[in-house]
């Protein structure tokens, strides 16, 4: 039976004895540190470890390693020492990058079924297009909800991003990934129906009544989705994509008869360029389903910060 430790080392072992693993920028040679190694024991409970004689060198020690530029001479940022990207941050990097294909084409798959349903039902001359438009619409809000957000609208975008929910560096390629899925869903029609479809103001409506119906209706549709879907006062709600399609089939049986109802650049532009490509169809309406649009989101920001103020 080996002897256990002078009852004055055990003493010394408790007080002073820190394990090399806890100090990771000193040396094990004692000579650096001023340190000496106590003889190796194997009583039960005691490992070989570096005895510190004086508590004030390793406390000293240990404040060089935390105080900046001193002790750890690594370098800031996500470099490696020798210049390059570290492992991590070229993996962050990739998930960001995959994050975002993933929004962008949850944006382009919702925008192509709500403008497939249009075209569609326009197409077939549906009497209840707006219910069967309001429940695509729906459907895909709940979709994508949480992958992108669900704008599947230049202009809820543009709401979103006033409200500071989007970076305006990402506003552009959603933007542009509803465009696509619009412009795709007007191509699929065609290839469907034999037909290209377009949005157009009715004959008999006047050009400021059209224009106050997208200005109207998209301000109602942006404030709603800044109220349902960003606010943290409606956060967790599941009720969400229903507000949103409601407040599309209600503009759409209310307004679509007068500007045609788009509520939505994406909408009321790629159609129209497919059709003016394809079906001999102008370009005249553009500015009033692009700039009417845009007008009431940009409202819409505006109340939202003012509710949100008074809360």
């Amino acid at each position: 039976m080996r002897e256990p430790l002078p009852s004055s080392s055990r003493v010394h072992a408790r007080a002073s004895v820190l394990p090399t693993s806890n100090l990771p920028g000193l040396r094990r040679r004692g000579a650096s540190v001023g340190a000496r190694r106590e003889p190796a024991t194997r009583s039960a409970g005691v490992t070989p470890t570096l005895t510190y004689t004086t508590a004030a060198r390793v406390d000293e020690s240990a404040r060089r390693r935390a105080a900046p530029g001193r002790g750890d001479r690594r370098p800031a940022g996500n470099r490696a020492p020798d210049g390059r990207e570290s492992a991590g941050h070229r993996l962050d990097r990739t998930q960001s990058r995959e994050a975002r294909v993933r929004n962008y084409l949850t944006e382009f798959i919702g925008t192509f079924f709500v403008v497939l349903t249009i075209g569609l039902t326009v197409v077939g001359g549906t009497p209840l297009a707006p219910l069967a438009i309001g429940a695509a619409l729906v459907i895909m809000v709940y979709m994508g909800g949480h992958v992108s957000g669900a704008h599947y609208n230049p202009a809820v975008t543009l709401a979103v991003m006033l409200r500071g929910k989007l970076e305006a560096r990402e506003a552009v390629p959603y933007m542009l990934a509803q465009l696509a899925g619009a412009v795709v869903a007007a191509l699929a029609t065609r290839a469907i129906t034999g037909q290209t479809f377009a949005l157009a103001p009715a004959p008999n409506a006047s050009m400021a009544g059209a224009w106050l119906v997208e200005v109207l209706f998209t301000f109602a549709l942006a404030l709603v989705v800044l109220n349902v879907a960003t606010s943290s006062r409606t956060q967790g709600n599941s009720y969400y994509g229903l507000a949103i399609g409601f407040t599309v089939m209600a503009g759409a049986f209310a307004g679509g008869p007068i500007s045609g109802g788009a509520f939505n650049p994406a909408i009321g532009v790629g159609p129209i360029l497919v059709h003016a490509l394809l079906g001999g169809g102008s370009l005249g309406h553009v500015a009033l389903y692009i700039v009417g649009p845009l007008a009431g989101a940009i409202l819409a920001a505006m109340v939202f910060r003012v509710q949100e103020s008074e809360a």
